[in-house]
C-alpha cells in the first residue's frame, strides 16, 4: 500500500497522535525496513523513525541518541533538539508529515519528542555501498 504524500497531515505536540500517524504510513510493525527506536529525552518520551539500510547506524547512535539521551536541558523544544544535533550536519524542523515521511524515505531520520510540535529531521544517510569491480559471488557462465 503506497504512502500518500498528498496527504495534508499536521504534525503537533501530541507524542502518541504523531507516532500514531509515522507508525501507520511506514507501515511499523509491518515493513521490517521501517524502524521505530524510542528512547527517553530529559524524561520525555522521544522516537526516531528511519529506514534501515538507509542511515548510517553509528551516526545515529554517536550524533543522535546519544546527545539526546545525555541532555539536561529542561525545557526542550524544536530547537533545543537542533542545536543538540548540529554535530549531524543538515538539520531541519518540519511540522508536515508528508515532509517527514519523504525525508525519511530519503536516508534521514525523524525524531518526535513528547510536548514538541512536529519533527526535527536528521541527515544521517548511510547507504551501503559496494565497489564497482566485478563480484566474486555472481560470475556467469558464458559458453
Amino acid at each position: 500500500m503506497p504512502v500518500n504524500y498528498t496527504a495534508p497531515c499536521a504534525l503537533t505536540a501530541d507524542f502518541d497522535e504523531n507516532t500514531r500517524a509515522m507508525e501507520t504510513a511506514m507501515h511499523i510493525p509491518l515493513s521490517e525496513d521501517s524502524v521505530k527506536r524510542e528512547f527517553m529525552i530529559a524524561g520525555r518520551r522521544a522516537a526516531l523513525y528511519f529506514v534501515d539500510g538507509m542511515v548510517d547506524n553509528e551516526r545515529v547512535a554517536h550524533y543522535v541518541l546519544s546527545p539526546c539521551m545525555q541532555t539536561t536541558a529542561t525545557d526542550i523544544t524544536a530547537e533545543t533538539l537542533m542545536q543538540l544535533l548540529v554535530p549531524v550536519g543538515s538539520v531541519a524542523h518540519t511540522f508536515s508529515l508528508s515532509q517527514a515521511l519523504a525525508r525519511v524515505y530519503s536516508g534521514d531520520a525523524a525524531l518526535l519528542c513528547e510536548g514538541v510540535d512536529g519533527a526535527v529531521v536528521v541527515d544521517i544517510k548511510g547507504y551501503v555501498k559496494r565497489g564497482v569491480t566485478k563480484p566474486q559471488n555472481e560470475n556467469v557462465v558464458e559458453g
